[in-house]
């Protein structure tokens, strides 16, 4: 787990009359009641999510008072959504007027790694850092994304030093504290881990960002081979908030998982309105997944066994409606006597749902974690499916799909 981070600095409003003493409209007059009017225009169409407004309001504001380094910065913000150059032409503009502008640098940054052009984002965004003067939060922010590009392209040491730098900055930086725990675990230095780990508990404030934390520390335990204290620190994580937790596992990004979950079931009792007794047995066997994802004890088992596995190993769900619909759209569903392959089938969502929903006679899964096929079997003789739904404790690439008729392939499979 990780902090959000990655979040493109938010709008910025013109901050005081004092702040505007150099800014004059072109034809020399001071105007700033002016300037504040159409500043505060733009910004509620940016807070409505109307872009398109926004971003015509902005250039008005400009042609106006094109010394506006704030309206320039705004701009560059909106137009990231979908227009790549025009907002790097935005932020360089903003700097032409302010090359100390470090929340222009930041947001350059951000579209720069977004176009794929790493090194020129690391130096934008040490370029944010260096320019962010006494604004130590915000300078420690700028070396945590700058971190989090050096690991994702495995410059590790970099990495490393970037996390250092923000927390030489400020100490008090759980991002950092958590950024470098999580780097540092990979890396096997379990105990300078540990230590980064326990510092950003100590600093953390928030329930969802101390579940987060615990859950590194215990994903660090198991790695180590620490079962007892891993399960202890999960333990304490779900305690403490277990929808977190499962957002976290489930790699669930939104405002309420339990409400996501009951959205997920009256889509599945709308959509199977007609399906007689075959309609109970599919929807019995989602809330027994779903509720599966909720025992501690797979919880647990799930992180020991993603954590000792050799290879890469995640867990994300997809919603059913999703699931539903793209088997729709794609025409997935079986003719005549046909198999199905899942590969990283974990605890057989497509398998059981590739049977009782597509139509396949035969489906066959593929998952490398011994605990997740263990549940998988489970379910299966649990729901009398066995003859249907079975599933190999092997490597993807150790399948035999010579008499498959769909190919489904999870990502990190």
């Amino acid at each position: 787990w990780q902090p959000s981070g990655w979040v493109k600095v938010h709008p910025r409003s013109v901050q005081s009359h004092r702040d505007l003493i150099r800014t004059r409209a072109v034809d020399g007059t001071d105007t700033v009641p002016e300037l504040q009017k159409l500043f505060h225009r733009a910004l509620r169409f940016s807070d409505r999510g109307q872009t398109s407004r926004a971003i015509r309001a902005y250039k008005q504001l400009i042609r106006t008072f094109p010394e506006c380094q704030e309206a320039w910065l705004n701009l560059g913000i909106c137009r990231a959504r979908s227009d790549d150059d025009g907002a790097l032409q935005a932020f360089e503009k903003a700097l032409s007027l302010d090359p100390m502008y470090h929340e222009a640098h930041y947001n350059k940054a951000l579209v720069l790694d977004d176009l794929g052009l790493v090194s020129d984002a690391v130096e934008s965004f040490r370029q944010a850092e260096d320019s962010a003067g006494n604004d130590v939060a915000s300078a420690a922010m700028y070396c945590c994304s700058s971190g989090l590009l050096l690991a994702s392209e495995q410059q590790y040491d970099e990495a490393l030093s970037a996390y250092d730098r923000a927390i030489n900055r400020d100490p008090n930086c759980v991002d950092a504290w958590t950024n470098r725990g999580e780097l540092l675990c990979e890396l096997g230095e379990f105990s300078e881990a540990i230590s980064s780990h326990c510092r950003a508990l100590e600093l953390s404030k928030e329930p969802r960002l101390k579940c987060g934390i615990l859950y590194n520390l215990a994903f660090t335990y198991a790695v180590m081979g620490e079962k007892s204290s891993c399960q202890e620190t999960l333990d304490r994580a779900i305690a403490l908030d277990k929808d977190e937790v499962l957002s976290i596992l489930l790699n669930f990004r939104g405002a309420s998982l339990s409400q996501r979950r009951q959205e997920e079931m009256a889509f599945l009792q709308l959509e199977t309105a007609d399906r007689g007794d075959h309609r109970d047995q599919l929807l019995t066997l989602v809330r027994k997944l779903r509720s599966l994802e909720e025992d501690p004890r797979w919880i647990f088992e799930r992180v020991l066994d993603s954590a000792t596995s050799s290879a890469a190993t995640a867990y994300g769900t997809t919603w059913l409606e999703s699931w539903w619909k793209l088997a729709q759209k794609a025409d997935l569903y079986a003719h005549d006597a046909a198999c199905m392959v899942v590969l990283g089938s974990s605890i057989g969502w497509q398998c059981f749902l590739g049977h009782l929903h597509l139509g396949y006679a035969s489906c066959i899964g593929y998952e490398i974690l011994t605990s997740q096929v263990a549940d998988s079997r489970h379910l299966a003789h649990t729901f009398g499916l066995e003859e249907h739904v079975t599933f190999h404790c092997k490597d993807a690439m150790m399948a035999d799909v010579s008499e498959a008729n769909l190919v489904w392939l999870n990502i990190y499979a």
